[in-house]
């Protein structure tokens, strides 16, 4: 059964489309992982003055392509890998990230090990609206961050620093 509807389609409203690439680009950042931390993260960056180039990755052989690209390239970018099916941004576990910075590994965050555990602060709502509205509740601060998504953002935000 195709999906229909999701929070990108109830949000986002009409889209321009970009065209493709076509040459080099330079950018200040480059974000690898399109979900919800991913753009946050582009979103931040933008905001801030710094152009950004968001790519997405779900494939472990494109893992190793992109390391070396990010290590050739001289890239600010956070490399990160999903799963088909898994966002980005997980709130029962914490993924494995390598951070790049001037072309070299600047730093990593270990996997968090196992499965996806239950987490009885996350409950499993995959509806859009109950889906947008418990997102909205831990920005406002009624429900709490789960700690993988705090890992994440703590990592993104240290990177940022470049500390």
């Amino acid at each position: 059964m195709p999906i229909t509807s999701n929070l990108w389609t109830a949000t986002a409203g009409e889209q321009a489309l970009s065209a493709p690439l076509d040459g080099d680009v330079i950018a200040d950042a480059v974000i690898i992982g399109g979900g919800f931390t991913g753009l946050s993260a582009a979103l931040h960056l933008a905001e801030s003055g710094a152009s950004v180039r968001v790519v997405a990755v779900t494939h472990p052989e494109y893992i190793a392509r992109m390391d070396e690209f990010l290590c050739a390239d001289g890239a600010c970018a956070m490399l990160m890998r999903g799963t088909e099916g898994e966002a980005y941004a997980n709130p029962r576990r914490r993924p494995a990230m390598k951070f790049y910075a001037d072309g070299a590994l600047a730093f990593t965050v270990e996997a968090q090990g196992g499965g996806a555990p239950p987490n009885a602060d996350v409950p499993d709502q995959p509806g859009v609206d109950d889906n947008a509205a418990l997102i909205r509740a831990m920005l406002d601060g009624s429900v709490p961050v789960p700690p993988p998504i705090r890992d994440q953002v703590d990592a993104l935000a240290r990177h940022a620093r470049r500390d």
